[in-house]
């Protein structure tokens, strides 16, 4: 749910370094969507969240998306980038439907 992250990328880790995942989520996002006529729009944004089990390690990610308001609700492509690693390249996030 963090733009510009894998799935199932971020919470705490085995002794191996793989993602085991946590028993707690807190995630977040702020948007702001500009209108481009009346069905596209623009949006820019940042997602934070971290998976954990005793204490948050939040990532952060910004980005810029694009929207079109389908008769089946939005269809958002979103390109995002993390914070805390700068030679990640952006990630492509397509979703359909609106935000439940």
């Amino acid at each position: 749910s963090v733009r510009g992250f894998g799935l199932d990328t971020l919470g705490p880790q085995d002794e191996l370094g793989e993602v085991i995942g946590g028993r707690r989520l807190l995630a977040g996002s702020l948007e702001l969507d500009m209108a481009l006529g009346d069905q596209w729009s623009l949006a820019l944004f940042t997602d934070f969240g971290s998976a954990y089990d005793t204490r948050p390690e939040f990532s952060q990610s910004v980005g810029v998306g694009l929207r079109w308001y389908s008769i089946l609700g939005p269809i958002r492509v979103d390109l995002a980038h993390p914070l805390e690693d700068t030679s990640q390249a952006l990630r492509l996030h397509i979703s359909i439907g609106p935000d439940l």
